[in-house]
């Protein structure tokens, strides 16, 4: 199995606890993260340790729909989910830092 792992590190004008809340909205997880197109079978907010959703998402123009479920959760730090498709399996982390001077 091929691993693929990419992070960045950016620096934002929001506190963490923001910033956390806005990556644990799942319902809003399609808007904002490219690599998904629609989220179904969420029950709803806020999101708790073992949250499953699907993920669809497009690539080379077939639909690939993704398991996903939160494995930790670590209000305002840290937010785990696995993924689970077609292609293998996977794991998105978020990992979030206060600053001194208030940034995320």
């Amino acid at each position: 199995m091929t691993e693929y792992h990419e992070s960045a590190t950016i620096a934002l004008n929001v506190p963490t606890e923001r910033v956390f809340e806005f990556i644990t909205d799942i319902e809003q997880l399609s808007s904002w993260a490219g690599a998904f197109d629609d989220i179904r079978d969420y029950a709803g907010n806020p999101v708790q340790l073992s949250s499953k959703w699907t993920a669809i998402s497009k690539f080379m123009g077939r639909e690939v729909v993704s398991q996903c479920e939160v494995t930790t959760l670590n209000p305002p730090h840290q937010f785990i989910f696995s993924i689970s498709n077609m292609a293998g399996d996977g794991v998105n982390t978020w990992t979030l830092e206060s600053l001194d001077n208030g940034q995320t």
